[in-house]
């Protein structure tokens, strides 16, 4: 995986407050992060704003499984130090659109609507799945 282009102080800067440390953390580990959240812009009306924290990473389409499998790696040995257990839950989703060819990988917060999903139909509320 080729390094990112480091951000600039300018490009840090605008970064949702709660991910910043998240994101640049992942473009020195070597992770192309392409979008990144809190929530807060959600909340405020942004029209493609999700509400949740999230961090999208983008990929070759032939490196996405081992794109994520390395995300999901390094999330395991660094979550505490940059928040993760704070979320609640989280979960790492890989996809690719053949309509243009991109793939990405997200690390994302669970919402409880979608944790209280996940507990009704399995009994177990998860808690950092990857």
């Amino acid at each position: 995986m080729p390094k990112p282009t480091p951000l600039t102080p300018e490009q840090i800067a605008k970064l949702s407050p709660l991910v910043r440390d998240l994101v640049v953390a992942l473009r020195d580990a070597g992770f192309e992060t392409t979008d990144s959240g809190d929530g807060s812009n959600y909340a405020a009306g942004m029209e493609c704003a999700v509400p949740f924290k999230m961090v999208a990473i983008v990929c070759r389409p032939s490196e996405l499984a081992t794109t994520a499998d390395l995300l999901c790696a390094w999330v395991r040995e660094h979550a505490t130090e940059y928040g993760l257990p704070d979320w609640g839950a989280y979960q790492i989703t890989a996809q690719y659109s053949p309509v243009d060819g991109i793939a990405t990988v997200m690390l994302a917060e669970l919402s409880s609507e979608s944790l209280d999903q996940i507990e009704i139909i399995t009994g177990v509320r998860p808690v950092g799945l990857c």
